[in-house]
């Protein structure tokens, strides 16, 4: 299974400033490695980008966790949160997580996100009224009575302005099995988003 979690931006308005995918495993740069309790080698893809409107540099992350097992999800999440520490140190900027989390906002999992000991004060961009779920399986189902996997953390330098999950279907079929999930971010203090 070749695994990727892409992150597309506009390249006439942000420059790249650094890029890394790594793996979520005891190695991480180790290219194809995986935990023992993981079928497939899972994986975070990272850049660092800047803003050209607006000089502000941030980095983003995208990543798929294990659909499997909560302790492998666990282990997943905690090797995100320790290469985000990492780079933090070098040069703090504001983040944004995101990606198909196979884990709802109660879970032990994504609670690690938001705990202060990790000092990334990350945040779900999701309100209640915007949550219902995000897997659907290709038939397009709504449940509100489930929480969405899929999710976008944002440290605290930005507002969220608005959240949607997106349900659209294009002459009956999905693009995926999940809903996607898109925020309007703006950065504290700026106007333009």
């Amino acid at each position: 299974m070749n695994e990727h979690s892409d992150i597309l931006f506009l390249k006439d308005r942000f420059d790249l400033l650094g890029e890394k995918t790594f793996w979520l495993s005891k190695q991480p740069d180790q290219a194809g490695s995986r935990t023992w309790t993981s079928i497939f080698p899972r994986i975070c893809t990272m850049v660092h980008l800047k803003d050209r409107e607006t000089e502000q540099v941030f980095r983003v992350f995208n990543t798929h966790l294990d659909h499997l097992l909560s302790y492998t999800r666990t282990f997943e999440i905690r090797t995100i949160i320790s290469e985000m520490q990492r780079l933090q140190k070098e040069a703090t900027c504001p983040l944004i997580l995101m990606g198909d989390l196979n884990s709802t906002l109660s879970s032990p999992t994504l609670q690690l996100l938001t705990m202060p000991e990790n000092r990334l004060h990350l945040k779900p961009v999701y309100d209640s009224s915007a949550m219902f779920n995000t897997l659907h399986y290709g038939k397009g189902r709504l449940k509100e009575d489930r929480q969405p996997i899929d999710y976008i953390y944002v440290s605290e330098e930005f507002d969220v302005h608005s959240t949607r999950i997106i349900t659209t279907c294009f002459n009956g079929l999905y693009p995926s099995d999940h809903y996607p999930v898109i925020c309007h971010l703006v950065k504290k203090g700026n106007t333009e988003s």
